[in-house]
C-alpha cells in the first residue's frame, strides 16, 4: 500500500474520533508521524536520485546566475523543485560559493526546510 494512502488512512482514523469527542492516543501521532516521515523519505529519494549525478553540465555564469534566480524563486513558493535542476546549480556554483554553505544548502532543501535555505541563499552574491 502507497504511504500516502496510510496517511490518509491514519488521519481519518483520527478525524473520526476527534469528531465523536474520543481521546486521541499517543499511538495514534506516533503512527502518523512515522507515516509522515517514511513518506519524507520516499519523496526524497525521488527527488534527490543521485544517480542523475553522472553527467554534469557545466554552465556560463550567466546561466547559473539564472537557475540560481528560478530556484530562489521556486523555493519562495515553497513549489518542488527538480533534482537534476538542485544538482546543476549545486556542481555549478561550487566554485563561486562557498563549499560549507553549498552542503548546508543542499541539507535545508533536502529537508523542505525552504526558509533556512532562502536564507543561506540570500548570502550568495552575484
Amino acid at each position: 500500500m502507497c504511504v500516502c494512502y496510510i496517511i490518509s488512512e491514519i488521519c481519518q482514523n483520527i478525524d473520526t474520533k476527534y469528531k465523536r469527542g474520543k481521546k486521541i492516543t499517543k499511538n495514534d501521532i506516533e503512527q502518523l508521524s512515522i507515516a509522515i516521515q517514511s513518506t519524507t523519505k520516499k519523496i526524497q529519494e525521488i527527488l534527490f536520485d543521485k544517480q542523475s549525478d553522472t553527467l554534469f553540465e557545466k554552465l556560463s555564469y550567466e546561466d547559473t546566475k539564472k537557475l540560481f534566480y528560478v530556484i530562489k524563486q521556486r523555493i519562495s513558493k515553497s513549489d518542488m523543485l527538480e533534482s537534476k535542476k538542485i544538482n546543476s546549480l549545486l556542481k555549478n556554483l561550487n566554485t563561486l560559493v562557498d563549499t560549507s554553505e553549498l552542503a548546508e544548502w543542499e541539507k535545508e532543501i533536502e529537508t523542505f526546510e525552504y526558509d533556512k535555505a532562502l536564507e543561506i541563499m540570500s548570502r550568495w552574491k552575484f
